[in-house]
């Protein structure tokens, strides 16, 4: 059964007998499976990351980790938490435990001593159901793979629309030509709001399946605030908007990328919703061991079930809204992932013709943590 296409199936259980049994009960089905087998938890777990079979067997009282635990462990590993595990036990065998078995991550549970009919029948639908999860993540791979490639490949030339753009005013700032210099900061500012769209959705293709590309360090809050900003000049004039900036710098524990692209959305989005002559305003300041990011303005604001809709966004993120302050877009939602790899969230302060106020907190290095008296 040696053969690398074979569907594999990891039996573990501290009981030889128990291990021959199960295995004799699958060979009786002549059907093309590789069989591991394990006698206990910690040896399962370094088969499973080697081998990443299809189909998991355990026992629940073993000697030190038990079933529960191994089961636990699978599921914490986004690796293989896709593996159907079937829990098979003779001793914990009361609703309490089925209970408990399901909800540690066991697709099925079947007791001892069993029927081998019914083992039998749990083990193809678990194979099915194991096939199906293949195909749904091979498709996913799939589906991943192509944004990144339309994303990767739309980028490149935006950046170089922005880049000509900016020579051409710099050109055309020599000649005096206002009209001309005007057309295209428009221009340099449209390609770079599409480029942060671009940033977004690679970003919301990593999110969710792994924390690999989070990489926390100890930076000025200030720098990325100013960094952020700059990018907003000819929107800002353009919509008639004035920007102030209150910045009390502190070195925070964060990931640049990630948070910067957070700022980001929140002044797009108050520059968005406020009125020609309105007025954005950013600050930073320092509470005990954490420091706090503000983005104002002085737009329509909100009411209290727009707010709770930021606060609580919805599970899916396409969403369809029908005003421009309704909706939870992919921006607001990436800024609440993220947030949520650094220990906080979005806070949201907004009255209805008095503007809007959203404040994350980051935490200080110790160099910078106030100490209360």
């Amino acid at each position: 059964m040696g053969t690398e296409s074979y569907k594999k199936i990891l039996i573990v259980d501290d009981e030889a007998d128990n291990l021959q049994l199960i295995v004799e009960s699958i060979e009786a089905m002549e059907q093309p499976y590789n069989i591991l087998l394990a006698n206990n938890a910690v040896k399962a777990i370094t088969i499973i990351k080697d081998e990443v079979p299809d189909l998991i067997i355990t026992d629940w009282e073993m000697p030190g980790m038990d079933g529960v635990d191994l089961i636990r462990m699978v599921k914490e590993d986004e690796k293989i938490s896709h593996i159907p595990i079937l829990m098979c036990t003779g001793v914990m065998v009361s609703a309490a435990h089925l209970k408990a078995a399901l909800e540690a991550g066991a697709v099925d549970y079947i007791r001892k001593p069993f029927d081998k009919i019914e083992l039998n029948a749990r083990l193809n639908t678990m194979m099915k159901l194991s096939e199906s999860t293949q195909k749904i993540l091979d498709l996913n791979r799939k589906k991943e793979g192509l944004l990144s490639i339309i994303a990767h490949d739309l980028r490149s030339p935006l950046y170089g629309i922005k880049y000509l753009a900016k020579v051409t005013i710099d050109e055309l700032n020599s000649n005096n030509n206002a009209q001309g210099v005007d057309a295209l900061a428009q221009i340099e500012e449209q390609a770079a709001a599409t480029c942060d769209l671009l940033n977004n959705l690679l970003l919301w293709i990593k999110l969710p399946g792994s924390t690999n590309f989070y990489h926390p360090k100890a930076q000025s809050i200030k720098c990325t605030i100013e960094e952020s900003t700059n990018l907003f000049r000819t929107t800002l004039n353009e919509m008639k908007v004035r920007l102030t900036l209150s910045v009390e710098d502190a070195t925070a524990s964060f990931d640049k990328e990630l948070i910067a692209s957070v700022i980001r959305n929140l002044i797009s989005n108050a520059i968005k919703f406020s009125d020609a002559g309105g007025e954005v305003s950013i600050s930073s300041s320092v509470k005990k061991d954490a420091v706090v990011v503000k983005v104002s303005d002085t737009g329509a604001g909100m009411s209290e079930e727009q707010v709770k809709r930021i606060t609580t966004p919805p599970a899916n993120l396409y969403e369809s809204n029908s005003s421009r302050t309704k909706g939870w877009g992919i921006g607001l939602k990436l800024a609440a992932i993220i947030l949520d790899l650094h220990n906080t969230q979005l806070n949201v302060e907004s009255h209805q013709g008095k503007g809007t106020s959203i404040w994350f907190s980051l935490p200080l290095t110790p160099s910078n943590v106030k100490v209360a008296q």
